[in-house]
């Protein structure tokens, strides 16, 4: 990195990195490094938000900071907020024209990310967030895989429901322009927010992607994703589209409801196959929900549920 990054007399930023992290002691050493060596021409911040981590990622993050104090600006949280608050944490005291993200068990693999995402945002100025491709590390068998994107990923420009129904892009590989979102107005724990993030940013201006590989997913058995339970990744994604639902226009409430519903349902099916005690809420709030939707949408989501309820195969024989 050049020196102008580290300049303590520079007094804005260009690019914060906010980096999210909850016990990654493993890991958080090779997330920081790929940060702190990239080639840039302008001065960057990073911005370390620690979940009251139990292990000893904390630890490594103030050894990181005594390393780089110009540089590195850790938000150590004293009690646990979940990854939304925590992000959100970060992006309040963000100074950067743009923010690039990354979470503690993740790293960057190409030492000009950073330079090559701001020059595509400085010479688009339409658009709201660059992004490129990843790789896919499996931490058990210690081999890469391929990247999620694969074959979704044939176009460089995005409308917002193709980023709420179809398009994924990893947490790693994102760039925004900070005055687009500089925070959500409307927060809660969402254990999944990057969906939020994409539609909210094509509400805003051009999705562009980087055909380039520029970072690494990691895949391992603690993290919060992969070690979800299936009733727990579906109860993320229904609390993302419930923050989502509170801060887009009212003309696109109808398409983040009917995502939203689907996830009730099968957040529902797993409810009922596990006996679990929220069941009964969980099909109330669905029943609230469904008048956000249009009659010929709302029959369907009712037969769906209905057939989910009657289905003998979900009962829970244990």
């Amino acid at each position: 990195m050049s020196d102008k990054c580290f300049s303590p007399t520079s007094s804005s930023p260009k690019v914060s990195v906010v980096v999210i992290t909850y016990n990654h002691e493993n890991f958080i050493d090779q997330t920081i490094e790929s940060i702190v060596t990239q080639e840039t021409t302008f001065q960057i911040e990073v911005l370390i938000g620690d979940d009251f981590s139990t292990d000893g990622t904390r630890a490594k993050i103030l050894e990181w900071e005594r390393r780089y104090p110009q540089l590195i600006r850790p938000l150590l949280h004293d009690a646990n907020l979940g990854p939304t608050h925590n992000f959100n944490s970060a992006m309040k005291v963000s100074r950067g024209e743009y923010v690039a993200m990354i979470e503690g068990d993740d790293y960057w693999s190409d030492v000009r990310k950073l330079q090559k995402q701001s020059d595509c945002l400085d010479a688009n100025q339409d658009a709201s967030l660059c992004f490129h491709l990843h790789d896919v590390y499996n931490d058990t068998t210690e081999r890469f895989l391929p990247s999620f994107a694969g074959a979704i990923l044939q176009e460089s420009d995005f409308s917002p429901k193709e980023m709420l129904n179809h398009v994924a892009m990893h947490t790693s590989t994102k760039m925004w322009r900070r005055k687009f979102l500089p925070h959500f107005d409307k927060c809660h724990k969402s254990r999944q927010f990057d969906c939020a993030i994409n539609v909210l940013l094509a509400l805003r201006g051009r999705i562009i992607r980087l055909d380039e590989v520029m970072s690494v997913y990691r895949l391992h058995p603690g993290g919060g994703w992969v070690g979800a339970t299936k009733l727990n990744q579906n109860i993320g994604i229904y609390q993302c589209m419930n923050l989502l639902y509170k801060n887009v226009p009212a003309y696109f409430r109808s398409e983040v409801m009917a995502v939203l519903l689907g996830a009730q349902v099968e957040m529902i099916s797993e409810m009922k196959r596990q006996s679990d005690s929220r069941l009964l809420f969980s099909i109330m709030a669905f029943l609230k929900n469904l008048f956000h939707i249009n009659a010929r949408r709302r029959k369907n989501y009712l037969g769906w549920l209905w057939s989910v309820l009657t289905s003998r195969n979900l009962i829970n024989k244990s």
